[in-house]
C-alpha cells in the first residue's frame, strides 16, 4: 500500500488516533460516496433543501433550513419523513468503497448528522461488527461492556424516529433545550476528543453553539478539531479557521476526481498507521520484544501467535494451550497482555493479528462476540503473501463451525483456496469435557516452527547484508532460546538462570557463562531500546556464532545424538 496521503495529517493528529483519542462526526457529504441503484449520487444538504423547495408553492429558495421547514409547515411533519425516505433513497443505497473502509477503522464511538443508515449497514454486513445505535437521552447511562461493539450517536435522530429528528428551524433552535443530555455528551466529547469532521459542512446551529460555548470557557485550551477535505480553496479553508477547524488538504491533480476512491484510499492508509504504529505496553517482556521486531523489521517473519479465544475462557487456554505453543518457539498473545484504554481495544486486535504468523480461534463457542475477529483472520488468511497459519479448535460434535468457514470462502478460485486450505488447520475439541488433541496440536505447531525458525535463520544472513546488526543479535537470541526449549523440554524458563544451569550440565564453561551473560544484557538494552552504541558486524558476528557453538553442543548432548 502507498503513502500518498498519510503525509499530509499532522503528527498530533495521528499521535491522537493511535492513542484511540479521535472522535469522527460524520456529515452528509460523506453520503454522497454510497452506491445507488440509480447510479446517481445521494443528495449533500443543499440539494436535499431543493428537493423539498420544488413541491412548495409560490415558494423562493433560501437555504435548506429555511425549504425543509416551509415544507413542513405545508404539508406536516409526516409528510416531511415519508418524502426524506425518497429523497434519501432508503433501501435502494448502499456503501461503496469510502464506506466500506471507514468501516474497518477501529473506532468505538461515531457521530453522525445523517438521517439515512449507510453507516449502520457498513457495520453491520461489511464490518461484521455489532452497532448500537444511540438516538435517545435514555441509551445514554445503559453502559454498553462489550467494548468490541460500536457506538452510533445519531445527533439529529433518523427516520425511525420522527420525534427526534432535526431538520427544521425549530428543530435545530431547541435542540440545546429539548435535548440538553445529548447536548452535553457532544460537549464532553469535544472537550476529552480531538474531533475529525467527515464529509460535514458545520452550518448546523446546534454544532455550532457547542463549539462556541467551549471556545468561549476553554479559549487556547481547546482540543483541535479537523475535517478532511480535497483540493480545498483559500476560502473554503477559511471559512473552517473560523469556526475552530483545522483542514487537512489534500491536494489532488486530476481533471476528474473519484471521491469515493480516494476517501477510501486515504481511509486505508489510516487504518494502515493506526494499527502499525500502536504503541506497545505489553504486560510480557517476549511480546514486547516479538512486537518490537515486528514494526522495525519489513518482512512478517514474527513467533507471535494470537489467541482469538473469548474471555470466560482465556484462564483455560493459558493453562493448557499456552505452555505447549511456548514448547515450539511461539509467544502466544492476547489483548489482555496489554495496558490499553477500552477505546483502542478493536485498534489493538488488528495490531495483533497483522503481526502473528499464527492465530488459533476457538470456534467451539456458540456466541458471537468475536464476529469481527473471526472476520480479521479470515481476511488475513486471504490476503496474506506470508506463511500465515490459521489453527482452529471446533468441537468433535458439531462440524457447523468448519463448514461455516469454509463457506466463507466461496468467492475464491480453486487454486486460492487449496492453498488456503494447506494453511488452516483444525483440531478436535471438546470443551464442555475438557478433552484435547493435544498429540495432533503438537504435530501442526512443530511442523509451522520449523518453517518459521528456518526463516529466521535466513532472514539473519539478510540483515546483515542490509547492516541491521542490532536486529540480526535479537533474532539470533531468538533461535538461541529455542535450542534451548529444545532441549530441556522446557515451554519457560528464566533467562536470568540459564547459565547456573548450562555450567551446571557442563555445556559451558564459566568464561563461556560470561559471553552469554554480556550477549543476554546487550538483547536486553536492544530490546528495550536502552542500546547506546551502534553495533558493528564483528561484535554481533562474535555473539551469533557463540550462540551456534552452544546450539551444536546441546544436539551432541541430546539423548537421540548419545543413543546413535
Amino acid at each position: 500500500m502507498t503513502n500518498q496521503y498519510i503525509k499530509y495529517f499532522p503528527k498530533p493528529f495521528l499521535e491522537d488516533l493511535i492513542e484511540g483519542h479521535v472522535f469522527p462526526i460524520v456529515g452528509a457529504g460523506f453520503s454522497r460516496n454510497a452506491k445507488s441503484d440509480d447510479n446517481k449520487p445521494s443528495r449533500d444538504w443543499d440539494e436535499l433543501g431543493r428537493y423539498f423547495a420544488e413541491d412548495i408553492v409560490d415558494y423562493k429558495y433560501n437555504g435548506a433550513i429555511d425549504a425543509i421547514s416551509a415544507f413542513e409547515y405545508e404539508y406536516s411533519r409526516s409528510k416531511l419523513v415519508e418524502k426524506m425516505y425518497s429523497a434519501l433513497k432508503i433501501g435502494s443505497i448502499h456503501p461503496d468503497l469510502a464506506h466500506k473502509s471507514f468501516a474497518k477503522l477501529p473506532f468505538q464511538l461515531v457521530a453522525t448528522t445523517n438521517f439515512d443508515y449507510l453507516l449502520e449497514e457498513s457495520y453491520t454486513h461489511l464490518g461484521n461488527r455489532f452497532c448500537r445505535t444511540i438516538i435517545d437521552e435514555e441509551q445514554l447511562p445503559i453502559i454498553n461492556k462489550d467494548i468490541k461493539h460500536l457506538n452510533l450517536l445519531k445527533i439529529h435522530g433518523d427516520l425511525s424516529h420522527p420525534s427526534r429528528l432535526i431538520a427544521t428551524e425549530e428543530d435545530y433552535d431547541s435542540f440545546l433545550t429539548k435535548f440538553p443530555m445529548i447536548a452535553t455528551y457532544i460537549t464532553n466529547q469535544f472537550i476529552s476528543k480531538t474531533v475529525l469532521f467527515i464529509g460535514y459542512s458545520v452550518d448546523d446551529n446546534d454544532i455550532r453553539q457547542i463549539f462556541q460555548m467551549i471556545k468561549d470557557r476553554l479559549g487556547k485550551l481547546k482540543r483541535r478539531a479537523y475535517t478532511i477535505r480535497i483540493n480545498a480553496s483559500t476560502q473554503e479553508i477559511n471559512r473552517f479557521t473560523r469556526r475552530g477547524i483545522k483542514v487537512i488538504n489534500i491536494p489532488i491533480i486530476s481533471e476528474k476526481i473519484d471521491y469515493n476512491k480516494t476517501f477510501s484510499e486515504i481511509f486505508d492508509e489510516l487504518h494502515n498507521y493506526w494499527t502499525n504504529n500502536i504503541p506497545n505496553n505489553a504486560t510480557e517482556e517476549d511480546s514486547n520484544i516479538d512486537l518490537k521486531l515486528a514494526k522495525i523489521h519489513s518482512k512478517n517473519v514474527s513467533r507471535l501467535s494470537f489467541f482469538s479465544v473469548g474471555n470466560e475462557d482465556l484462564p483455560y487456554f493459558k493453562s493448557n494451550f499456552f505452555p505447549i505453543f511456548y514448547k515450539y518457539g511461539f509467544t502466544p498473545v492476547t489483548p489482555d497482555d496489554f495496558l490499553d484504554s477500552n477505546d483502542n481495544y478493536i485498534a489493538r486486535v488488528q495490531s495483533l493479528i497483522n503481526v502473528s504468523n499464527l492465530c488459533l480461534a476457538d470456534f467451539t463457542s456458540s456466541s458471537n462476540d468475536r464476529l469481527q475477529e473471526t472476520e480479521f483472520l479470515i481476511e488475513k488468511v486471504i490476503t496474506s503473501k506470508s506463511d500465515f497459519h490459521l489453527i482452529i479448535a471446533v468441537d468433535t460434535n458439531n462440524l457447523f463451525s468448519k463448514n461455516k468457514f469454509y463457506n466463507s470462502l466461496n468467492n475464491l478460485n480453486e487454486e486460492s483456496f487449496e492453498k488456503i486450505k494447506a494453511r488452516v488447520h483444525f483440531i478436535n475439541f471438546n470443551k464442555g469435557l475438557n478433552q484435547l488433541d493435544f498429540n495432533q496440536l503438537e504435530d501442526i505447531l512443530k511442523s509451522i516452527s520449523d518453517r518459521v525458525y528456518d526463516q529466521f535463520d535466513n532472514e539473519i544472513e539478510n540483515l546483515f547484508k542490509s547492516k541491521q546488526y542490532d536486529i540480526a543479535l535479537l533474532m539470533g537470541y531468538i533461535t538461541f532460546e529455542k535450542s534451548l526449549r529444545n532441549f530441556y523440554k522446557d515451554s519457560r524458563f528464566s533467562s536470568y538462570k540459564l547459565s547456573d544451569r548450562l555450567i551446571k550440565d557442563e555445556i559451558i564453561s564459566f568464561a563461556e557463562a560470561e559471553i552469554l551473560i554480556e550477549a543476554r544484557n546487550l538483547r536486553n538494552n536492544i530490546a528495550h531500546g536502552l542500546n547506546e552504541h551502534k553495533l558493528n558486524k564483528d561484535v554481533v558476528k562474535k555473539y551469533l556464532n557463540f550462540f551456534k557453538m552452544i546450539q551444536k553442543r546441546l544436539v551432541s548432548e541430546s539423548p537421540i545424538a548419545k543413543d546413535s
